[in-house]
């Protein structure tokens, strides 16, 4: 009895050990083998003249078509992973894809994405179309794979692409009602309705310039086609507008499936360009009727001490300052005759990361018929904020004689920066 239940033990110990052992296989483990996988694949351009005659040879794929192996590891337990893909690889007309495979089926799906290719859209035209030919995986290269086995596919009833004409010649007759809306970027103007011709900004139309509108599929891979439509240029106000735009019918039908599927968007590039800046000369000449002695002028300029640590550039924020609490004293310093502008080089552009603005709500602009309005905004960059006018530097500073017939040295420019470039 004794050695039965010694027995007894050691096959249940064995038992427990088989299942740990098989309680820890994993897919590497299971998958140690490959499948192979060749098919020749190719297109139909239509029929065509050849040598006097009409016939319908297929054509290789172009060279930068996708053909990848698309298989489902489902088996393995692989949660959340199931379907890997594997391209293909050209071999002597061959495409070969490798597949790691183990015990258990695999299904594995045959694909090649959406490519151009030749069309012969009438049988006796000498040069063939660029036609669009959509993503191929038909249910007769679909392969369920074990390790070690290898499939090679060259029946052309199976591996040639047909093109259906829809496919082939799409149709563009389908019209987006229109997009449109303002180009606009952040300007300096006189405002002449202020005392003293103020000096202030405002989002202010940018003209003269072509804004391209793209349209294309969300998944460049499902459908690689790209419409582009280019605007008449910006008026003074900024003003574009796009209209009677045609895109592919298939894509209407797409979007009404999928509301994702496409992607407008509105491309502007940077593009160089001078800034009209304005800011306004100190006229000292008058300033005789406000500094009766140099001693008062010392203790003006001393008061500005606080605004800047140089000086001359603290005295005219000073001046600033005071021209704003006391108009008429300092009108003398802000006359409307020394009003001046300068242009600044420099650039324009969207975004400092992107040159593209993406429009929103695309099924409903193109399915529903709804017009997108879509403003643009630009901002200026400047080539060196150093030689810019009252901001980086000021004019010549100006002798000047007081009524104590004293002479001080006035600061060439005043300090007015409502761009903030100084920041």
């Amino acid at each position: 009895m004794k050695k039965i239940f010694l027995f007894a033990l050691a096959a249940l110990a064995l038992v427990a050990c088989n299942d740990k052992r098989q309680s820890e296989l994993t897919e590497e483990v299971l998958m140690k083998g490959t499948a192979k996988i060749a098919v020749e694949i190719r297109y139909s351009p239509g029929l065509h003249k050849v040598d006097g005659a009409y016939k319908d040879i297929p054509l290789a794929l172009p060279a930068d078509a996708s053909v990848f192996a698309k298989a489902d590891y489902t088996e393995y337990g692989a949660a959340g992973n199931n379907i890997k893909q594997f391209p293909a690889t050209l071999n002597n007309g061959m495409y070969e894809m490798v597949i790691p495979a183990g015990e258990k089926p695999i299904k594995v799906q045959i694909v090649v994405n959406g490519f151009y290719g030749d069309y012969y859209a009438n049988p006796d035209q000498e040069t063939p179309d660029k036609a669009y030919y959509p993503k191929f995986e038909p249910k007769d290269l679909i392969y369920t794979v074990l390790a070690g086995q290898s499939f090679v596919e060259t029946d052309p009833q199976k591996t040639i692409i047909p093109a259906p004409a829809s496919a082939l010649l799409p149709k563009q007759d389908y019209v987006i009602t229109s997009v449109s809306g303002k180009l606009q970027g952040k300007q300096e103007y006189w405002d002449k309705d202020k005392d003293y011709n103020e000096i202030q900004t405002d989002m202010l139309g940018l003209s003269g310039r072509t804004i391209i509108l793209e349209i294309k599929a969300a998944d460049a891979k499902q459908d690689p086609r790209v419409l582009q439509f280019k605007s008449s240029s910006t008026n003074a106000n900024g003003d574009f507008k796009f209209e009677n735009i045609k895109i592919f019918d298939q894509w209407v039908d797409s979007l009404k499936a999928d509301a994702d599927y496409l992607k407008m968007n509105l491309i502007l590039e940077p593009w160089t360009a001078e800034f009209t800046h304005y800011y306004r000369v100190l006229d000292s000449s008058p300033v005789k009727e406000v500094w009766d002695s140099e001693a008062t002028y010392n203790l003006a300029k001393t008061a500005s001490k606080t605004y800047d640590a140089d000086p001359d550039v603290a005295f005219a924020k000073y001046l600033a300052e005071q021209y704003q609490k006391d108009g008429e004293k300092l009108k003398y310093f802000y006359p409307t005759a020394s009003n001046k502008t300068e242009n600044v080089p420099g650039y324009w552009k969207v975004s400092e990361k992107t040159d593209t603005v993406a429009i929103g709500n695309v099924q409903g602009n193109i399915v529903m018929f709804k017009s997108a309005e879509q403003d643009i905004q630009a901002k200026f960059f400047v080539k060196d904020v150093k030689k810019i006018m009252g901001v980086g530097y000021f004019g010549a500073d100006e002798e000047v004689k007081l009524k104590d017939d004293k002479y001080v040295v006035m600061p060439g420019a005043c300090f007015k920066d409502p761009m903030g470039w100084a920041d």
